[in-house]
């Protein structure tokens, strides 16, 4: 199966998109009273907070390559682990019944 590239429905930075929670929040905070009427409310800004708290939560790309290096790592040191304790099994197996 080949892997679809994922495309997003704006043209920003992720990082951009959490800066721009951040600062509605604090707008909101400041502005609290002229957005009331119209429907922005400390609902609406507890929701803002925390679906940007939600994509900061998420690890970025770099943490997760991070992780699958040491992912990587850990298999191949079991794997190395594994071959070891086989051929040694295999050299009692000769030593029992020969080639």
């Amino acid at each position: 199966m080949k892997d679809e590239e994922h495309r997003t429905l704006f043209r920003f930075s992720f990082s951009d998109l959490m800066q721009l929670g951040d600062k509605t929040d604090s707008l909101i905070e400041r502005d609290t009273l002229v957005l009331t009427p119209y429907g922005v409310d400390a609902a609406k800004r507890a929701e803002i907070a925390a679906k940007t708290q939600e994509l900061k939560d998420i690890p970025t790309d770099e943490e997760l390559k991070g992780l699958v290096g040491i992912k990587t790592e850990a298999r191949d040191l079991k794997a190395d682990e594994l071959m070891v304790f086989l051929r040694d099994v295999m050299v009692r197996v000769r030593n029992a019944f020969g080639e």
